[in-house]
């Protein structure tokens, strides 16, 4: 995740996810142009067959995997605040400043690669934990916006 904003009383951080975006647009692009140079051929069923690759592979793919999610904490306010967009819509959810207890790192590992991570909260309040972002992600993003948070956490509660 990015800081976008660390101030005493905010700290905003935010994730996008440009490298899915742009390879799910190429994606797609690819399957019309398949779509395209068929339809050029006079062959009609691998053309429709490409176009619904593309529409309909590539289209739920950007649809599930391209959320932009924004964190919030404010200590004016008392508050977190989670929101997340995507193409189907938005999903907000707010907690209490003073229910967060610490950010920390989830990970997994598949076939042996690097890590990949997501911060997740934890509250105070009998809840296990709460993902900051739905996708887990590689490098040291996540790590550096577990550690900010974790130091504005201690700055605001002086």
């Amino acid at each position: 995740m990015k800081i976008t904003r660390n101030e005493p009383d905010t700290l905003q951080l935010q994730s996008v996810p440009w490298f899915f975006g742009y390879a799910i647009v190429i994606f797609i692009l690819a399957f019309l142009y398949l779509a395209w140079a068929e339809l050029m051929a006079s062959d009609l069923g691998r053309a429709a067959g490409f176009l619904a690759i593309a529409i309909i592979i590539g289209g739920g793919g950007f649809c599930l995997f391209v959320k932009r999610s924004d964190v919030v904490f404010n200590s004016t306010q008392g508050t977190v605040e989670i929101s997340e967009r995507s193409v189907l819509g938005a999903h907000r959810q707010v907690f209490e400043l003073g229910h967060v207890v610490e950010a920390s790192l989830e990970s997994v590992s598949a076939g042996g690669g690097k890590p990949r991570r997501r911060i997740v909260l934890n509250l105070s309040n009998n809840e296990d934990f709460v993902p900051l972002t739905r996708n887990y992600f590689v490098g040291q993003g996540m790590i550096s916006g577990a550690d900010a948070i974790n130091t504005w956490l201690a700055a605001s509660r002086r």
